[in-house]
């Protein structure tokens, strides 16, 4: 049987999932590319997250589509 197992002291660590993203925590700051501003991004939740794709909720634009800042 394969698992995770702690380096020091050979514990099992089990199964354990992910419950939130981290930029759901702690969003980073994306400059918005129509008014310069920087606002919060969110990762798409769609088809686009499949290509790295973002939002960021401009007051002035609406939602501006932007690609991770996470991959640069």
């Amino acid at each position: 049987m394969w698992g995770n197992v702690c380096q020091h002291c050979e514990a099992y660590q089990g199964n354990h999932y992910m419950e939130q993203e981290a930029v759901e925590v702690d969003p980073p700051f994306v400059e918005c590319p129509n008014c310069g501003e920087e606002h919060e991004w969110r990762p798409d939740e769609g088809f686009g997250a499949a290509f790295g794709q973002g939002w960021v909720s401009c007051p002035e634009y609406g939602d501006v589509p932007v690609g991770d800042p996470r991959k640069k």
